[in-house]
């Protein structure tokens, strides 16, 4: 058959693709700022990954290097002096490399946000990220994945000045056992489930960044519109 999917004004939509049916599913690009990986361990590129809004949110993802454990609530207006072209970009090779995942080390246990724990078999955050969303600055720490028994992430989150303050949550409990993410909104302080069940999708139409691979301006990131494949989706060329 031949099909098409439309996007719509400034490619403002997602766009999820049933290859079999022909079915699509069509959900805002600008209704989240970050997403928590909801795969568990063992599927593909789970790597308890936390990915940005980039495109349609400018979300910019910055590592402090800094204890969030001694500084979260201490920043100063030097702290939201960062550089551009220093952020920290989601892979768009794999779901398992989002922003706060791609500062990490080569060791084997680092997951770029947190370490993972041999004894309680979690995994422990204490990086202090600065986020920009929509033209606001955060602060970001996201403190653990509990990966036995209530599975799910628990971050901590402000504004830059401290105000704001709150702890959140977010548990693999239905419908999240059958996304790849769940997408959080910085301003409102909610979640959205917002993708299909992983079963009624083989492909989402999407926009994406990439570092300075064409453009007239190298200080600036590049978008891209794209086609990226669900986890157990093999794509090869012919």
């Amino acid at each position: 058959v031949a099909d098409s999917v439309e996007m719509g004004a400034g490619y403002g939509n997602d766009i999820f693709y049933n290859l079999v049916s022909g079915a699509d599913v069509q959900q805002p690009a600008n209704n989240w700022d970050i997403a928590f990986q909801m795969t568990k361990f063992g599927d593909p590129m789970f790597n308890a990954s936390v990915r940005a809004n980039h495109n349609k949110r400018d979300v910019q993802v910055y590592s402090l290097h800094k204890q969030a454990s001694a500084n979260f609530g201490a920043l100063t207006p030097a702290d939201t002096m960062v550089v551009y072209g220093t952020q920290l970009l989601n892979e768009d090779t794999s779901w398992g490399r989002g922003a706060f995942t791609n500062n990490k080390s080569s060791a084997v246990f680092d997951y770029g946000w947190g370490v993972y724990n041999g004894t309680t078999h979690f995994l422990d955050g204490d990086s202090l990220y600065l986020v920009k969303a929509n033209g606001v600055f955060y602060q970001l720490w996201i403190q653990k994945y509990v990966s036995i028994g209530n599975v799910g992430y628990w971050f901590r989150v402000a504004k830059w000045d401290g105000t704001g303050d709150k702890t959140d949550s977010i548990k693999r409990v239905a419908p999240y056992t059958d996304r790849l993410f769940a997408y959080y909104d910085f301003a409102s302080g909610t979640f959205s489930d917002r993708e299909p069940s992983r079963k009624d999708w083989h492909i989402m139409f999407t926009q994406y960044l990439k570092d300075r691979v064409f453009g007239a301006n190298p200080s600036k990131y590049q978008n891209y519109v794209g086609v990226l494949s669900n986890i157990k989706v093999k794509v090869a060329p012919i």
